[in-house]
């Protein structure tokens, strides 16, 4: 959290009115975060699609995880639909 140090730029509040400014001043982000718009995000659409089609030719989690470099989980939670939906 950035801090303010001017006294003038602070004021009372609740919870909602906190919320609010946050959410103006953009110190947060209400925007989808979903896949590949998530700034973690290790893969992009164009690859969940690539290891789709390899989960559909019968490659193993752990063989299409060493090809684009994330743990055999990720490629499980694509194959039950957990993530990248």
């Amino acid at each position: 959290n950035p801090i303010c140090c001017n006294p003038s730029h602070l004021y009372a509040g609740n919870a909602v009115t906190n919320w609010k400014d946050a959410n103006e001043t953009a110190l947060i982000s209400s925007a989808d975060q979903r896949g590949a718009n998530n700034g973690n995000a290790k893969l992009n659409d164009s690859q969940v699609a690539a290891i789709r089609e390899m989960i559909t030719d019968g490659n193993t989690n752990v063989r299409i995880a060493a090809k684009f470099g994330v743990h055999h989980s990720m490629i499980s939670k694509i194959r039950t639909g957990n993530a990248w939906r």
